[in-house]
């Protein structure tokens, strides 16, 4: 609550930014390595169906622009022309232009198979607790087997704030959990990402024949069996905003859901523990994880390998909520 201020908004943007464009130029350059996982830059189409709601994102949109993520307002006319399969119930739009997207699915198995061409080990296990000698993390326990390493990065997701309390480590952190479902792209034939300004609902076109359709932000336990009214509010805004598609309700088990790790301040944890020697901290990316995973991962790299980091990373301090004495 207490970093819920427009000041902290403010001293917040340019950091994101640095972090966002440096990881939109690593996925620049993955496109030309790696093997295809449907990488493409067509901006995002944020729609409103209020004047109220459209008159505030045109005047965020000028200021965005004017701190160089350029943004331009569209009239019904101008959105038909970049989305013409589709009919929005809407008021007017804005086209975020330097915005790009993937396919996740994709994404992944490829920087798979690169890290195995590489000769990365990879262990399926769940980490129980860890060994600490003289200021450093000697051992981590899983169910089947102990491991010693000399470094330890904490890349836990949702999940990162258990592991740390066995390390005696404070992360302020919860879990804001997500609904997503995966349609033919038939269904709902969008050329560009789409925001649904009033709703907070996000539509993302994939691989050429799929349409992801995802929101809400529920804070619970993750033991918490899924809700399929959550399920239903997104798809009725889904219909609300694109009245002539069609959205079947999916069985549960169609349906995904995941939990975000939302930092206490809305930045992540990028950096060194104070706590421990060899421990990297890498969580906290809340809604932006696959945005910012790149720039974090080569972030990391440089934090272990003790060069000069490539984006300043004292906003992403992860010891910045400890207390001195």
């Amino acid at each position: 609550m207490a970093s819920a201020t427009s000041k902290h908004v403010r001293n917040s943007t340019q950091p994101l930014i640095d972090i966002a464009r440096l990881s939109q130029n690593l996925y620049e350059e993955w496109c030309a390595e790696f093997s295809p996982f449907s990488y493409e830059r067509k901006g995002l189409i944020e729609v409103y169906q209020t004047e109220k709601a459209f008159q505030s994102a045109v005047s965020h949109a000028r200021t965005a622009t004017a701190t160089g993520l350029p943004m331009e307002p569209l009239n019904r006319s101008e959105l038909h022309q970049l989305e013409p399969h589709v009919d929005f119930n809407v008021i007017g739009g804005i086209h975020v232009l330097t915005d790009t997207h993937v396919y996740p699915s994709g994404l992944m198995n490829s920087l798979l198979q690169e890290a195995l061409k590489m000769g990365v080990q990879i262990i399926e296990s769940e980490a129980l607790s860890f060994t600490t000698y003289q200021g450093k993390i000697v051992e981590l326990r899983t169910r089947e087997q102990s491991l010693e390493a000399d470094l330890f990065i904490l890349a836990a997701g949702a999940w990162s704030r258990d592991l740390s309390s066995s390390m005696s480590l404070k992360i302020p952190m919860i879990a804001g959990r997500g609904y997503s479902i995966t349609y033919p792209l038939a269904v709902c034939p969008l050329a560009h990402p789409v925001y649904l300004g009033e709703a907070s609902v996000a539509f993302t076109p994939m691989n050429g024949d799929k349409v992801r359709v995802g929101g809400t932000m529920e804070i619970v336990a993750k033991n918490t069996p899924p809700q399929m009214s959550r399920v239903r509010g997104i798809l009725n805004s889904a219909r609300r905003f694109l009245p002539h598609c069609h959205f079947p309700e999916p069985k549960l088990e169609d349906v995904w859901y995941g939990y975000r790790p939302c930092s206490a301040d809305g930045l992540p944890y990028i950096g060194r523990s104070a706590t421990w020697q060899n421990l990297v901290i890498a969580t906290g990316h809340s809604m932006i994880g696959i945005s910012l995973g790149p720039a974090t991962g080569k972030l990391v790299a440089e934090v272990a390998e003790e060069t000069t980091p490539t984006v300043n990373l004292t906003p992403f301090n992860p010891n910045r909520f400890h207390k001195t004495s």
